[in-house]
């Protein structure tokens, strides 16, 4: 156990030193820690739509979940009446 190398001790060629100085410059050159995540471009204009609107977000999903609600209550009655029940 006493043989454990530490990795500061093993040699490094020159050619390994300019590969690490390459990657380094790389990361520099794309460091996207600093930027703002990227929306999707239907994300955006689905936004933009939303903002027109004079609505908070609860009340508009509010009115989008009563909208579903009655889209599966019309298709129970339909598939009722098909079917001779009502």
């Amino acid at each position: 156990m006493e043989n454990k190398e530490k990795l500061e001790d093993i040699p490094v060629s020159s050619e390994d030193e300019e590969l690490e100085e390459r990657l380094r410059e790389i990361d520099e050159l794309y460091d996207l820690s600093n930027s703002e995540p990227v929306t999707p471009m239907w994300q955006q204009m689905k936004e933009e739509q939303y903002a027109k609107l004079n609505v908070t977000v609860k009340q508009l999903d509010t009115i989008i979940g009563i909208c579903v609600a009655g889209l599966i209550i019309l298709a129970i009655v339909i598939g009722l009446d098909a079917t001779g029940i009502i």
